[in-house]
């Protein structure tokens, strides 16, 4: 719970550290799965070039030397949870930086979808989820 703490803190540092915009910036909470105690953070915001977002994820409790595929996807944590969206960079080590083009920060909070983390290396089918998190969840909390 410290560490989570700690994340948050440093989450809404980072967002105040980005000059204010048309756009608003996203920082969600993972949820472990499958037994994993993987959870963590992400930060979505607008990518410095313009074009698109920055996805800032920090995780604890990955496996050490751990390389953790992970993706925006459509629909929900859960039974919901749809294709790949967007591919981002893998959770090394317990973080990951993608930039993301494409899409903004308001696309993704007028869609449904989430951002989930498979265990890895291996195949994505073989391979069960870690943790997820809801980018804007059904209840239309954000």
């Amino acid at each position: 719970m410290r560490i989570l703490s700690s994340l948050a803190i440093a989450a809404f540092l980072l967002a105040l550290a980005f000059p204010a915009s048309a756009q608003s910036i996203i920082t969600r909470v993972f949820d472990a799965q499958n037994n994993s105690g993987e959870t963590g953070l992400v930060s979505i915001t607008p990518n410095a070039a313009g074009n698109g977002i920055t996805v800032n994820v920090s995780v604890v409790g990955e496996p050490a030397n751990g390389n953790q595929p992970m993706h925006i996807h459509t629909g929900q944590c859960g039974p919901t949870l749809g294709p790949v969206y967007k591919p981002l960079q893998n959770v090394v080590d317990g973080h990951s930086v993608s930039n993301v083009a494409g899409v903004s920060v308001d696309d993704l909070m007028r869609g449904t979808y989430a951002i989930n983390i498979h265990r890895g290396p291996g195949p994505l089918a073989a391979a069960p989820y870690v943790s997820c998190t809801n980018i804007h969840n059904a209840a239309g909390k954000t």
